[in-house]
């Protein structure tokens, strides 16, 4: 393992070769390692590890495509994200990281118009000894796909206490929602990441603003994380509240608390090519999140639905090595 003071920074070659199971088991160790240390590191094995690279090329190629029609056959299209970011590390123990994007959609009315979207922010670290404290804040403005003029906001802060075999992390996001009183669109769209890691397990919000109908959302959190020899255990616990009264507009219930959510995930390697993993998740929800994620007319409508939904789960990994060529 890497000292404890040495920060490596994994490339997304490196990120695919351990998906792919080309890398040996202690590079795959140390990767895994440095994962539980970095959250960025984290976020990208979790992400790239769900995507589908054949649908994201599949996506592309249409995208190409309804570039080169003819103008009276133009669609509504999302630009590709120019990205600039800028790292700064201020001292041994603070890093500053900014980043810079701009997206656009083209008008469905007009395909010489394109409505532009820009994220402009970033990120402050502080690590020292067992310690991580950071920060990330970022402003959307411009338009949004309609041509809304656009003002929206999103912060997480977070503290992460570690060990060699424990890790605590508490923190918060911030989404910002619709206020009703506002000209301007309100609802931050987050546009990296993955909301099944930060947001439960139970995918209640992955899609934004519809799956909190416009309200924003507050999500506090508390994360542990034991490893020890073979065996991963990771806890979450999530409360969940609606940023702005918006999506309970003409609805029996206007109370912001939407629930609380509990994961359990439990990991064993019995070898560096086989993974057992289970994993066990529920809610226990109230009535103001069964109004935002359901069409409900009337106060009969909510005994429909359940109030404590629950996931479980097993699964085996196995990543053999067939072979290995290098060049």
């Amino acid at each position: 393992m890497a000292d404890a003071n040495t920060h490596i920074n994994y490339s997304l070659a490196d990120i695919h070769r351990y998906l792919s199971g080309s890398l040996s088991a202690k590079e795959m160790h140390d990767m895994e390692r440095a994962a539980l240390e970095d959250p960025f590191l984290a976020d990208a094995l979790e992400g790239y590890g769900e995507a589908d690279m054949q649908q994201a090329k599949m996506h592309l190629a249409q995208i190409e495509t309804a570039i080169r029609q003819p103008e009276e056959q133009a669609k509504v299209i999302a630009l590709p994200a120019v990205k600039r970011h800028r790292n700064w590390k201020m001292s041994k123990t603070l890093v500053l990281t900014t980043i810079n994007t701009m997206d656009g959609s083209q008008s469905a009315y007009n395909p010489k118009t394109t409505y532009q979207r820009f994220t402009s922010g970033g990120r402050l670290e502080l690590q020292t000894y067992n310690w991580y404290l950071t920060t990330a804040a970022y402003y959307q403005y411009g338009k949004d796909s309609s041509g809304k003029k656009l003002s929206a906001f999103y912060i997480q802060p977070e503290i992460k206490y570690s060990t060699k075999t424990l890790a605590i992390r508490l923190g918060m996001e911030y989404l910002s929602g619709q206020d009703s009183s506002s000209s301007k669109d309100n609802n931050f769209v987050p546009l990296y990441g993955v909301a099944h890691r930060f947001m439960g397990n139970l995918d209640l919000f992955t899609t934004f603003p519809s799956d909190v109908k416009n309200g924003g959302l507050i999500n506090p959190y508390l994360f542990f994380q034991y490893t020890k020899n073979k065996w991963n255990v990771r806890l979450e616990n999530h409360l969940f509240y609606s940023h702005t009264g918006t999506a309970f507009k003409g609805m029996p219930t206007n109370n912001k608390y939407l629930g609380f959510e509990n994961d359990w995930r439990i990991n064993f390697k019995p070898t560096p090519i086989i993974d057992l993993e289970y994993g066990f998740c529920w809610a226990s929800v109230t009535n103001s999140m069964i109004e935002v994620k359901n069409s409900i007319k009337s106060s009969a409508d909510i005994d429909k639905y359940s109030k404590t939904p629950y996931w479980s789960y097993l699964s085996i990994k196995i990543t053999p090595v067939i072979g290995k060529i290098s060049f």
